[in-house]
């Protein structure tokens, strides 16, 4: 199963943390900074509109959750240098069960 782990810093201008992956099959978001962050999906986040994480937290996005990890995540904090870890990864077999699954197959 691929995967891929990045660090982003965050600060008080919204950044996109990935982009749109129809192939990913689940994402997560760890704050390492010192504020809490939050999240939205297009650059129009803000802090008082986005969705928390707080600092020295996670958040988990995944199929299974009844979450989509496929779509782009945008990130900004209250202050500047937050770290922040990336992870992403695609398996084809969840992939192709989850297509099924929403074709209606059993």
């Amino acid at each position: 199963m691929p995967a891929n782990a990045r660090s982003v810093t965050v600060g008080t201008t919204a950044v996109r943390a990935v982009n749109y992956d129809p192939d990913r099959t689940s994402l997560i978001v760890f704050d390492l900074g010192a504020a809490t962050i939050y999240y939205g999906f297009n650059a129009e986040v803000t802090t008082a509109t986005g969705i928390p994480i707080g600092a020295s937290n996670n958040i988990v996005f995944a199929f299974q959750f009844g979450d989509d990890p496929t779509v782009e995540r945008w990130l900004i904090s209250g202050s500047a240098g937050n770290d922040i870890r990336i992870g992403e990864e695609w398996n084809p077999v969840f992939k192709l069960a989850r297509l099924a699954q929403l074709a209606g197959a059993p």
